[in-house]
């Protein structure tokens, strides 16, 4: 706001995906739980609750919060899984909300995307190195269109759902998944 005088558009990606369980009593475990939740879940609501008076005021805003192919299926941890889906459910009660206001809200739900939650930092120094390449190749080979995810392919999304080419459109979540949820 100091620096451009308004806010018109609020693309809410920060996330984590937390720990993996190996077991299933594992994915209890009360820290990893609100961790996840304090990113995934409370970040997204106080970045809406501080941001969409001020996408309000212009009758022209768009909210999109970046969702996953976890908001629809067993797709994750069970706290990612969790947040996912519970953002899933918001999505339309936000926009129902939001839309007297001019504020439109959609969603959108990656699939597997080549970023530095499928790529851990400091993973090219580590052993680990050869199987997140063999993840990422063996992930990519069963998603219909043979490629993972690119920023890219988020970010065209997201600019499509914040301009005009999509005034009509609140309530949704566009699926950029290379067809990997069939």
């Amino acid at each position: 706001m100091e620096q451009f005088g308004r806010l018109d558009i609020m693309v809410l990606s920060a996330g984590i995906s937390g720990k993996s369980s190996k077991e299933f009593a594992e994915g209890f475990d009360t820290d990893n739980w609100h961790k996840v939740n304090g990113i995934n879940l409370d970040g997204v609501m106080f970045m809406i609750k501080y941001g969409y008076k001020e996408c309000a005021k212009h009758g022209v805003g768009s909210i999109i919060p970046i969702l996953s192919l976890a908001s629809y299926s067993v797709n994750g941890s069970m706290a990612y899984t969790a947040t996912k889906g519970a953002l899933a459910r918001l999505l339309p009660y936000w926009a129902k909300h939001m839309a007297p206001m001019g504020v439109r809200v959609n969603g959108i739900a990656p699939g597997f995307t080549d970023t530095n939650m499928t790529n851990p930092e400091g993973i090219e120094q580590s052993d680990m190195a050869a199987f997140v390449e063999k993840m990422h190749k063996d992930k990519a080979a069963s998603i219909p269109l043979r490629r993972e995810g690119l920023p890219e392919d988020m970010a065209n999304a997201a600019c499509f759902l914040a301009g005009d080419a999509s005034s009509f459109m609140t309530g949704q979540c566009l699926i950029v998944d290379g067809g990997e949820i069939l």
